[in-house]
């Protein structure tokens, strides 16, 4: 079943972290590392490697709302 993460990154330490896109990845199981390592590498394949000072996923299922949308 695939798993989908939120993607953000920023260019300069300055910056907020802003969200670029979505990665969606195989959850087939694996070492936690193992996923962490593919959500990256297909991050850096779909949005580009150049420039980037930091970039996080966040996997939608770790989303809570807190305030709620009717």
């Amino acid at each position: 079943m695939p798993a989908s993460y939120l993607v953000f990154a920023r260019k300069e330490y300055q910056q907020p972290l802003e969200w670029i896109g979505r990665v969606i990845v195989e959850a087939a199981p694996a070492p936690e590392g193992a996923v962490q390592a593919e959500v990256g590498r297909q991050a850096r394949e779909q949005f580009g490697e150049a420039g980037w000072v930091e970039m996080v996923a966040v996997p939608e299922t770790a989303i809570r709302r807190v305030i709620p949308m009717d």
